[in-house]
C-alpha cells in the first residue's frame, strides 16, 4: 500500500514544488553522473549536506557518486539527523525523507546511485538556518 501511495503522491508533489518554484526544471535521474568526492565517507556526506541549499545540483551528484562507492544510509543517517533543525515543520518535508529510509531495501542496487541523487532534493542542508523554534531552545539552554 504504501508504495502505491507514494506513486500517486510523487506527481502532485513535484507539481507542488515546480509552482512554488522550489524545482525549476526537470532531473532525469536516469541520467545522474557523479561528482568529484574529496576525502573519507564521512568528508563526503559533510560536504553534500553543506552544499545542499546553496548548490543542489551539486549535492545530488556528489551524492549520486557517494552511492556509487559507499552504502548510502551513512548519509540517509545524516541528512535525517538535521529534519528536526532544518526542515519548515510542514510534514510534508519529512515523509519522503522517512519513506527513502524506509524502503531503500526495495530498491536493486544498480538503482540506489540514482535514488541517492534525487533523495537528495528532499533533504535539507546543514546550510539551511534553523527553526526559529530550535534556535529559541538553544537560546534558553545555554542559559541555563
Amino acid at each position: 500500500m504504501r508504495q502505491s501511495q507514494a506513486l500517486a503522491w510523487m506527481p502532485l508533489y513535484r507539481g507542488s514544488i515546480t509552482k512554488s518554484k522550489h524545482l525549476v526544471e526537470g532531473v532525469d535521474i536516469t541520467a545522474a553522473t557523479g561528482g568529484a568526492l574529496r576525502g573519507t565517507p564521512q568528508a563526503a556526506i559533510e560536504e553534500i549536506l553543506a552544499t545542499r541549499t546553496a548548490k543542489l545540483r551539486e549535492a545530488s551528484q556528489l551524492a549520486f557518486a557517494f552511492a556509487q562507492r559507499h552504502s548510502i544510509e551513512p548519509l540517509l543517517q545524516a541528512a535525517r539527523r538535521l529534519l528536526p533543525s532544518k526542515s519548515s515543520g510542514n510534514p510534508h518535508d519529512i515523509k519522503f525523507p522517512v519513506a527513502i529510509s524506509e524502503d531503500l531495501h526495495l530498491v536493486s542496487p544498480r538503482w540506489r546511485p540514482h535514488v541517492a541523487a534525487a533523495a537528495v532534493y528532499s533533504f535539507w542542508g546543514a546550510d539551511r538556518a534553523d527553526l526559529p523554534l530550535i534556535q529559541q531552545v538553544r537560546q534558553a539552554v545555554r542559559g541555563v
